[in-house]
């Protein structure tokens, strides 16, 4: 959508278009800052990725949720929010990649999971069916 032709060159509607670069070369720099740190030091990397990725998680697992509700109870209480809560839930797919890295990190991040930890065989008799790995 566009405002208005000023010299042949159409502005746009609204001024959100000149963060977008910035936040593109902030979010390359932090995705560097990650690798980096994997190689560094992988157990502090995987334990400080688990809350950002629970964060951003519930921001899009909520949005669903709310999108959801709207949809199943109708009416236009939904009406403003349905396309900012789609685009929020059409991220689904992003975090499912995002969730990789925490597919590999498992036995940094939780202790139950590596078999070398000291207290695996008594967790593993007791909670065996629950805390697996392999069925998580």
């Amino acid at each position: 959508m566009t405002v208005g032709v000023q010299g042949g060159a159409r502005e746009p509607a609204t001024g959100i278009g000149r963060f977008q670069f910035p936040a593109l070369v902030i979010g390359l720099v932090g995705l560097l800052a990650s690798v980096f740190a994997w190689f560094v030091d992988p157990t502090a990397f995987f334990r400080a990725w688990l809350p950002s990725y629970i964060f951003w998680f519930s921001i899009v697992a909520g949005s669903l949720a709310v999108l959801m509700l709207q949809y199943v109870t109708g009416g236009e209480w939904g009406l403003m929010v349905r396309r900012p809560l789609g685009a929020a839930a059409r991220t689904m797919g992003l975090m499912v990649i995002l969730f990789i890295p925490i597919v590999l990190g498992m036995k940094q991040i939780y202790p139950w999971a590596n078999p070398a930890w000291h207290g695996f065989q008594e967790v593993q008799h007791l909670k065996g069916q629950w805390l697996n790995p392999s069925r998580f």
